[in-house]
């Protein structure tokens, strides 16, 4: 679904939609909410017509975020007051997340929710290959950084997960600086499978089949 770690993102989501977060000098004959949603206001516009910015806000692990708090950012959702679009929220989580916005209580924000994006294993391996270029060249990355062998093992172990080609890709960088390797062998991947513990398992061995005993042929019958 479109829509740091968990200690701050509980603060900085506080911050944005809870009065108690949000310092500001309120004016007279206004409460708490309605000062802090006018100031909201008033920046977002300022955002928008004066700078040409729309802002996003990502909340990452989002399927943490206490009730009251996603209560509170369906009301910084709708903020629509003159048919324009003034601000972008992304709730990236896990599934829990969409399950949680399932319950009725948040019924109000699963209502403003635009798109669904699950983001599911790629069995593609010529997809998955493509956005491993495509990183590797939005980081700036030589082209030869990772050697074929290697290449085929991080593709094989991450199973189309992009979150674990992500994890083994910074794990093999790590190793390969501290061997001085200016690229990603197959020795190092496999050291980095082995960290992460995605290395295949192989099942265990059979017991030994138990010797069979010829039965006395009277007695069958």
């Amino acid at each position: 679904m479109i829509a740091g770690d968990v200690g701050d993102r509980d603060q900085h989501a506080q911050r944005l939609v809870s009065p108690d977060g949000y310092r500001r000098r309120r004016s007279p004959g206004r409460g708490p909410r309605a000062q802090i949603v006018a100031d909201i206001k008033r920046a977002l516009v300022s955002l928008v017509d004066e700078r040409g910015v729309v802002p996003i806000v990502i909340l990452d692990d989002a399927q943490g975020l206490r009730d009251y708090l996603l209560h509170e950012i369906h009301g910084l959702c709708s903020l629509d007051f003159d048919g324009r679009d003034y601000l972008t929220l992304w709730l990236v989580g896990h599934p829990l997340l969409a399950r949680r916005l399932r319950l009725q209580q948040h019924v109000a924000l699963a209502q403003r929710v635009i798109v669904y994006a699950p983001l599911v294993a790629k069995p593609d391996p010529a997809l998955v290959g493509a956005m491993l270029e495509h990183a590797l060249a939005a980081a700036g990355a030589p082209p030869d950084l990772i050697v074929d062998d290697a290449r085929a093992m991080l593709l094989r172990a991450a199973r189309g997960l992009p979150r674990l080609i992500s994890h083994l890709l910074r794990l093999a960088l790590v190793l390969a600086d501290e061997r001085e390797q200016p690229r990603i062998d197959a020795s190092i991947m496999n050291s980095a499978i082995i960290l992460l513990h995605l290395e295949p398992h192989s099942p265990p061995p059979l017991p030994p089949a138990k010797p069979r005993f010829e039965r006395d042929p009277r007695s069958r019958k």
